[in-house]
């Protein structure tokens, strides 16, 4: 059985500066020393809980602000996933004007270098699209693990 006692305990400390820095130590100082005073008590647990109380709200207000901080982020996120689809098309649409339908699926150009630049557009921008979707995914799992804690 543990017995809980209320209790104060004092100790005398003393500040000390040396070049310059303030320190804090159990003996008088060599020069220039400054003693101070400390009690400490030990909290009653009516003071304990409200503090308890008092952390507990904080995370939670914690957790919230996380949450919405990631969900905005996925929100920018999903502007980002839009404007890279859009340069895409852009970007497609003027590689195209470069060449000629033949009409049967296939395009010629006088560009040698033009299907290479095509296919580099699209490789990046399904590596970009790729990197996005992912950050959304994760925010979205770390949303459901602080929904989780409430």
């Amino acid at each position: 059985m543990a017995l809980f006692l209320s209790f104060s305990i004092y100790a005398d400390i003393c500040k000390c500066e040396r070049n310059g820095t303030v320190q804090f130590q159990d003996k008088p100082c060599e020069t220039h020393s400054e003693k101070l005073n400390l009690s400490i008590t030990k909290p009653s647990s009516e003071a304990v809980n409200k503090q308890k109380a008092l952390t507990e709200k904080f995370k939670s207000s914690s957790r919230v602000n996380q949450i919405e901080q990631l969900k905005q982020q996925n929100s920018q996120l999903s502007d980002q996933l839009i404007s890279i689809k859009k340069d895409y098309e852009t970007e497609y649409k003027l590689l195209t004007r470069k060449g000629y339908d033949l009409g049967n699926g296939k395009m010629a150009t006088r560009d040698s270098l033009l299907l290479e630049k095509m296919k580099a557009l699209s490789i990046n921008t399904e590596k970009k699209r790729r990197t996005l979707e992912q950050k959304i995914q994760q925010n979205a799992h770390q949303i459901e693990k602080l929904k989780s804690q409430q």
